[in-house]
Order: structure tokens, then sequence, then C-alpha cells
């Protein structure tokens, strides 16, 4: 009884661990997109739609602020946004 709870425990350990690398795999490939985005945000080269009324990169918090109101109101200013990166 106490040797098949010590595999079964060992296999649950197992599958948890084999979705904490998958999660973590996740999370390195959307850090590597946003350290892109912010590099390119920094450096300028992200162009803007004029009529899109946004002026990247932000620079401060209010404009950020202002910027997560829009897009929760506006679907298509999200998907121009989305379509520049």
């Amino acid at each position: 009884m106490l040797l098949h709870f010590g595999i079964l425990a060992n296999k649950v350990i197992i599958t948890l661990l084999a979705e904490m690398k998958s999660e973590l795999n996740d999370i390195k490939r959307q850090v590597a997109l946003n350290t892109q985005m912010l590099q390119a945000l920094s450096s300028g080269s992200v162009e803007t739609n004029d009529e899109l009324e946004v002026q990247l990169p932000l620079q401060n918090s209010q404009a950020l602020d202002q910027l997560e109101e829009q897009l929760l109101r506006d679907d298509q200013l999200r998907k121009s946004l989305v379509s520049m990166s």
C-alpha cells in the first residue's frame, strides 16, 4: 500500500513538473516578445498610423492609463495596435 502511494505521488510530481516546464517556456517566449517590443519602442522604430491618434512610445504612466481605457472601449484601435507589432 505504501509503495503504491509512493509511485502515485511520483507520477503526480512528474506531471506537475512537466506542466511547470511548459508554462515556464511560455513565459520565456512572452518575455522575449515583450523585450523585442520594448526595444523597438525605445528605439523609435515602431511607426503609428496617424489616424489612430496614439503617440508611441508613451511618455508617462498617465498616457498608459489613457491608452488602456481607449483599448477597452475601441476594438478597432486594439486590432490596429496588435497588427503594428
